[in-house]
């Protein structure tokens, strides 16, 4: 089943252009190019452009703007995740900036973007795991306590500690897994020295297993990810039985994968699988 994600955007912008702004209000004027950033609250679903992000209430289909005029401290929005738990809005920038939201305030921390650190500090994707926040950023791991708003730990997973953009975390069991640019990294969360990179090893039991993989799905040990190919097709790969198998893909690139409670879902450029 295929649902184009243009339905929401558009939905969401048709609604806003409408908005009218009041006498000595202030208007921002910044450029919105939509990305596959989506998530959702128990209330509320937002969606991510460049420069700002649209929240679309459940209750009383109310959409706002949140930019820097109101709540962000920063453009370039790369990731977004909300955490019902922790009732906070996590979003990463391109530049490593991080803001954290709780209502109608916000945190920001700059530690990623102030550190000096050769090549991205992108923020690529957020996994809450109770109370932290692991960040996967263009030079490796970083861990957010999000109730004491600071920075844990940082893990460099690359060969004998050395910087690997990573794309996506996830966590099954006792086990937490990391794609990256290099293949899947693994390490065993119950470890408490996640910091030293000998706690992680490379799945090499992939085909192709040093190619990157931009999306990574584990449950009870199954695995769906996806390399990418910049020649041809990306490639995505199931695991389940002890055995790799390859699926069709017809679309060029692939965005995401991501899940619900029952489903799991592939995000391409155009559609949602």
């Amino acid at each position: 089943m295929r649902k184009p994600i243009s339905i929401i955007v558009f939905l969401i912008i048709g609604i806003s252009l409408k908005a009218q702004i009041g006498v000595g209000e202030w208007r921002d004027h910044l450029p919105f190019s939509f990305s596959e950033l989506i998530t959702q609250s128990t209330t509320k679903v937002y969606v991510a452009s460049e420069s700002a992000i649209f929240s679309y209430d459940k209750r009383d289909k109310n959409i706002e703007k949140i930019s820097k005029v109101n709540l962000l401290s920063d453009v370039g929005v790369s990731a977004l995740s909300y955490s019902d738990e922790n009732k906070v809005l996590v979003i990463g920038y391109s530049n490593g900036n991080v803001d954290l939201i709780y209502d109608r305030e916000t945190f920001n921390l700059s530690d990623i973007k102030r550190e000096m650190i050769s090549g991205s500090k992108s923020i690529n994707h957020i996994l809450f795991i109770d109370e932290y926040a692991y960040l996967s950023c263009g030079f490796g791991i970083v861990v957010l306590n999000i109730e004491k708003k600071e920075v844990k730990d940082t893990y460099f997973i690359g060969d004998l500690g050395s910087i690997i953009q990573v794309n996506q975390t996830a966590i099954d069991g006792d086990y937490l897994y990391a794609a990256t640019n290099e293949g899947i990294y693994i390490a065993d969360f119950t470890n408490p020295n996640l910091v030293d990179y000998s706690n992680w090893t490379k799945i090499t039991e992939i085909p192709n297993y040093t190619s990157p993989v931009n999306s990574i799905y584990v449950k009870n040990g199954n695995y769906l990810i996806n390399q990418v190919n910049e020649s041809f097709n990306d490639e995505i790969y199931s695991y389940s039985g002890g055995v790799w198998s390859s699926f069709s893909n017809e679309y060029n690139s692939i965005k995401k994968i991501r899940s619900s409670e029952s489903s799991v879902f592939v995000v391409t450029d155009e559609n949602i699988l």
